[in-house]
């Protein structure tokens, strides 16, 4: 009976983890951090920042460019893609849906060459007048967007420090 109770702890504790987020491969990565594009195109590099009130998201983040999805990353992760000079419309979610959270799409034009570096954060868009009815509004009350803001100047040291989750060079052309 021990022994069923402990299989029983070490099946259910896996299930209480996200599912882990791949890697791109290292010449993908050598591609990425030589800052090599294709003729013509643009590249955009897609953070996971802190969460609401500064906490360090654990789950996976989808990245959506057009409503499209490109990839999958972490708080340790980035994704990266190759697009066609234009205008383009990027968001973000967690991959477990959340109705306290909307997104807040960031539209941005791209020119050839352009290396564009955006944060998928969280903010609180909470009413203020839910405060005005206690614990119980302020609860009721509550919701986040998820937002992407462009980070120019953080952008290629966070290529250093994190791990590249997937390089989507083929998306040039395809996402429109």
């Amino acid at each position: 009976m021990k022994y069923l109770a402990l299989v029983m702890v070490v099946l259910l504790a896996g299930c209480a983890l996200p599912p882990p987020t791949p890697l791109a491969t290292l010449d993908d990565r050598r591609v990425v951090e030589e800052k090599r594009l294709p003729d013509g195109a643009a590249r955009i590099y897609l953070f996971v920042g802190e969460g609401v009130y500064g906490l360090k998201p654990k789950e996976p983040c989808n990245f959506f460019v057009n409503n499209a999805m490109i990839g999958v990353g972490n708080y340790d992760m980035f994704v990266v893609a190759d697009l066609e000079p234009g205008r383009y419309s990027f968001h973000w979610q967690y991959a477990e849906t959340n109705t306290y959270f909307s997104s807040v799409p960031l539209e941005l034009e791209l020119r050839a060459n352009d290396h564009v570096y955006l944060l998928a954060r969280t903010v609180d868009a909470s009413t203020a007048g839910s405060q005005w009815f206690g614990l119980i509004g302020g609860l009721l009350g509550t919701k986040f967007h998820y937002v992407m803001q462009q980070i120019p100047a953080e952008g290629p040291a966070l290529v250093q420090q994190k791990q590249l989750s997937a390089f989507n060079a083929s998306l040039k052309g395809t996402v429109r």
